[in-house]
């Protein structure tokens, strides 16, 4: 007989109910809580099958646990780089042209292994038997009674009507729900000088070296430097002709990829789908960090088609914004949203597993952050030397963590775009963990032991992770109808509960929380981190 936990006894029945009565579910319950394991006993309750819709391959495993352990049968789907036979992990799913490949078929199968060991197993089969991982767990999603994607098949609309799962008779679950107002990063398509050198590197007529060399002068009066997004209007690269071209080269490449069965990435797919998108009025083109980046929206707008064909949805997260932030941020299509908090009902009180700590003497406000990246250096040399364990330092910006950590001598590990969370695993000393706000450290990494238990014992926040004040981040405010300031400090909020949830990862875990920044001592931000009385220090 299952045992549930006196939160999921308390609040099964009124989930079920709310979900029964067509209304969208929020559920905020801290981590190590057991929401994996609720979710499906509410989605059985009233569906034959749940969707999990999570951020990142790692977080399938906990829904192949649960539903091994209820006796459901599960399946998986990743996207087409991960599984192709000939396909590097870094290319974009457009460039493999499946039609032409002699192993597009698939097998019947069911996942009696972890998604991980399994998938490898299942590509080192196909390369054996000629057929094909991906369509082949493509298919077995009809099957399964439990089925776990990641965001861009439930959220971008060409990826959804890709796999064959009837919405409309499942209860789709969105894990992490928290990322949900960053949906548009789905679609994001970015061009940059880099992109532009490797794409001249691979065609081959002269009349599209010409092109991209065109584009190439263009970019260097648009681009930006900052890490701040500017908008740039008027942004006309090519014409219809010369991006035909261009389209033409790239399919060359990608007949000629699939005829080699060697599929690497396309830097002229990168060039393509960005000068696509700056012909669509969804699009609003900026400039970053010496890049031109085309985003848009539609994801969030187009939100009321998942609340519409849905049997039930269910949005879950330890650290789940406001109902008056996402009914904002996201179109629910005039559906009931109701909001259930397992903290509040049960006392399920995650925060008395950390002891909080506020320094008053240092602040990263942006006009004081050069002279106080010395003193940012030192706090860290304390925590480190008095921790138990790793510390994870969270800081506001990439440029901020480089500048504190350059001036740091003890083992660190500090986050880049190509640092793998992998190796993350392997480090056995002592180490200062280095971590952007809301980046893949601080919401994708589960460091613990073999007992489950978190092998971070100190978290420190270095500074308020508020989002820079720039076009982007006030044209999502205006988009949604939320103040500025609002937008800019729940967004803080999530990163801070985030590297702090990396920490607490059972109920047996207990941490520090240090909070280097004297902006924290606002009721506001005691409040809502639950550190009523924190224990204030200084240098």
């Amino acid at each position: 007989m299952l045992k549930l936990r006196d939160w999921q006894e308390k609040l099964k029945g009124k989930v079920v109910e709310a979900l029964r009565s067509k209304k969208v579910v929020l559920l905020n319950a801290p981590t190590g809580s057991g929401k994996t394991l609720f979710s499906l006993l509410v989605g059985f309750e009233l569906f034959d099958r749940v969707i999990a819709a999570v951020k990142t391959h790692n977080e399938f495993f906990p829904y192949y646990r649960e539903a091994k352990r209820l006796g459901r049968r599960f399946s998986f789907l990743v996207g087409k780089p991960n599984a192709c036979l000939f396909a590097s992990k870094d290319v974009d799913s457009e460039d493999i042209k499946c039609g032409l490949c002699p192993f597009r078929r698939s097998v019947e199968i069911e996942a009696q292994l972890p998604p991980a060991e399994f998938l490898s197993q299942l590509k080192e089969r196909g390369g054996n038997e000629g057929f094909c991982p991906y369509y082949t767990l493509q298919d077995s999603l009809s099957k399964a009674e439990v089925v776990a994607i990641t965001y861009p098949y439930l959220l971008v609309p060409w990826y959804r009507a890709s796999i064959d799962v009837p919405l409309e008779e499942s209860l789709v679950v969105i894990d992490e729900a928290h990322n949900l107002d960053r949906a548009a990063d789905l679609t994001e398509r970015v061009l940059s000088q880099r992109s532009l050198e490797g794409a001249l590197r691979e065609v081959s007529s002269q009349e599209a070296r010409s092109i991209l060399e065109s584009i190439r002068k263009s970019l260097q009066g648009l681009i930006n430097q900052g890490e701040k997004y500017v908008r740039v209007t008027n942004v006309s690269l090519v014409s219809q002709d010369e991006l035909q071209v261009l389209a033409d080269e790239l399919e060359d490449l990608r007949e000629k990829m699939i005829k080699e069965r060697r599929i690497r990435r396309l830097h002229l797919g990168s060039v393509v789908k960005f000068l696509v998108a700056t012909r669509s009025p969804d699009y609003v083109i900026y400039s970053a960090e010496g890049k031109l980046i085309a985003r848009s929206f539609a994801p969030l707008s187009e939100f009321k088609e998942i609340v519409e064909k849905a049997g039930g949805l269910l949005l879950m997260s330890g650290t789940l914004p406001p109902k008056n932030y996402l009914t904002k941020v996201l179109d629910f299509g005039g559906k009931d949203v109701v909001e259930f908090n397992a903290e509040k009902y049960v006392r399920l009180r995650s925060y008395e597993a950390f002891d909080c700590y506020l320094a008053i003497d240092v602040t990263s406000k942006y006009e004081l952050r050069e002279t106080m990246a010395s003193k940012y250096a030192s706090y860290l040399l304390k925590i480190y030397y008095s921790a138990k364990s790793h510390v994870l330092a969270v800081f506001p910006s990439y440029e901020y963590m480089n500048a504190i950590t350059s001036k740091l001598k003890i083992p660190t590990y500090v986050e880049s775009e190509e640092s793998p969370v992998e190796s993350l695993a392997k480090l056995n000393e002592r180490t200062l963990i280095c971590a952007v706000s809301r980046g893949k450290l601080t919401e994708g990494i589960e460091l613990v032991d073999e007992e489950g238990r978190s092998r971070i014992s100190d978290v420190a926040v270095v500074g308020i992770p508020y989002p820079p004040v720039d076009d982007l981040t006030e044209d999502f405010s205006n988009r949604a109808g939320i103040p500025l300031h609002d937008f800019l400090r729940i967004n803080a909020w999530i990163a801070v509960r985030q590297a702090v949830g990396r920490a607490i990862r059972g109920p047996e875990d207990r941490a520090n929380l240090w909070l280097l920044d004297r902006r924290f001592e606002e009721i506001w931000w005691r409040k809502s981190l639950n550190c009523l009385n924190p224990r204030r220090v200084r240098l």
